[in-house]
């Protein structure tokens, strides 16, 4: 279902862009060739919203007459520090991936049904720059009613995915993209410090608002 979490991103010239958004598109943003390889229109198309959002937010907070009508549930929040979901930090001047959050992994990319033709053309993108490390099945059965053992090593080509599917069933594509790091850290109140940790070791700083606010989510961990 999704909701809201929020993202921090640093473009390659050390813009660092505060956001909050809808978890459902940072699967297609992040896990996409265009991503790791910095790609500024790939960047600004997804950045587009976020802006309009954010006008929209400061024109109007005083009456509530948003334009859009995501606009009250996402532009409030400017802050380098979890919200919703938790937090994904997004390095590409560094090649930096660190996330606490539960809606998706970055180092996957999965593939399910081969009706779904943009993220077909998605995956083979990442196959066709050389991000995908290994491909391994998810273990469903697939249109033959035939199911490959879940993590089994399957093998395929660029251009080869959607017979892939068809033979093998649903599978994953483990993503390790040349000069990048991806950090995870647990949904609990260790974890989220050891993000805050990795976020100040990268040269992130942190206002007083924001380190309230990491103080803040991570009480919400408490019993």
């Amino acid at each position: 279902m999704g909701g809201t979490v929020a993202v921090t991103l640093r473009t390659p010239d050390g813009t660092v862009h505060r956001m909050a958004r809808w978890t459902n598109p940072l699967p297609w943003f992040v896990k996409n060739a265009k991503f790791f390889a910095r790609d500024p229109a790939h960047v600004a198309e997804w950045m587009q919203k976020w802006y309009q959002m954010r006008t929209d937010y400061e024109r109007h907070r005083e009456d509530q007459q948003f334009e859009f009508p995501m606009t009250s549930a996402y532009a409030y929040h400017t802050l380098l520090a979890p919200e919703g979901y938790g937090l994904v930090v997004l390095d590409q001047r560094d090649g930096f991936v660190l996330d606490s959050q539960g809606y998706t992994g970055f180092d996957y990319f999965s593939l399910y049904g081969h009706s779904d033709t943009d993220d077909l053309a998605q995956a083979e993108e990442l196959m066709r720059a050389g991000y995908v490390e290994s491909i391994t099945s998810l273990g469903l059965r697939d249109e033959k009613d035939e199911k490959c053992q879940f993590g089994e090593v399957l093998s395929a080509k660029p251009g080869e995915l959607l017979d892939l599917l068809k033979k093998s069933g649903p599978f994953q594509l483990n993503l390790k993209p040349q000069g990048w790091q991806h950090q995870r850290f647990p949904e609990t109140q260790d974890g989220v410090r050891k993000l805050r940790e990795a976020v100040l070791a990268r040269g992130f700083e942190l206002t007083r608002e924001e380190e309230e606010a990491w103080e803040s989510y991570i009480k919400h961990f408490e019993v």
